[in-house]
């Protein structure tokens, strides 16, 4: 059961986005298809902001009432909903005032999945007051190598997502 002093919090991306990464107990709604966020970032990219913008209006023009129903039946009027996308702009906006036109509390998350993310990091290594080293490479450099010659002669916390 969804405690009700908690917001319900919506991530409107698309769901390619949600399951690389999402805020814990967030719900996906996506305003677009992956072929649909494909299609909208490759016009910005080639004709510019106005044209992407008319096509993702046009997009969910086409859609908003299907957005609507898709929120679970938990949610009711004078609920409040923390709504997110990428970077807490245009997606998450659009999908807030739809929303707010009902009866209920919306708000966005400032800065989007991308703000919780810089935010999460910073408080938990705050807290920690311990310095995070990301070790990225391209398949057979020997990252596995460095992380364990790290954990056996150095003493470091290692997580090998690769390794055993």
């Amino acid at each position: 059961p969804r405690d009700p002093s908690l917001p319900v919090i919506v991530d409107v991306r698309s769901p390619c986005e949600y399951a690389k990464g999402h805020i814990p107990g967030a719900m996906n709604v996506p305003l677009f298809t992956d072929e649909e966020r494909a299609i909208i970032g490759t016009l910005y990219k080639h004709e510019g902001h106005d044209v992407a913008v008319k096509r993702g209006c046009a997009m969910i023009e086409a859609s908003w009432r299907s957005l609507v129903d898709s929120l679970p039946s938990f949610v009711s009027p004078g609920d409040e909903l923390l709504v997110y996308c990428k970077r807490g702009g245009m997606r998450s906006g659009g999908f807030a005032w739809l929303l707010s036109q009902a009866p209920i509390n919306v708000r966005m998350l400032e800065g989007g999945y991308q703000g919780f993310r810089r935010w999460a990091r910073e408080e938990v290594f705050q807290t920690l007051q311990r310095e995070l080293v990301i070790l990225g490479g391209r398949t057979g450099s020997g990252k596995t190598d460095v992380l364990l010659k790290l954990r056996n002669d150095c003493g470091a916390q290692v997580l090998d997502l690769e390794g055993d």
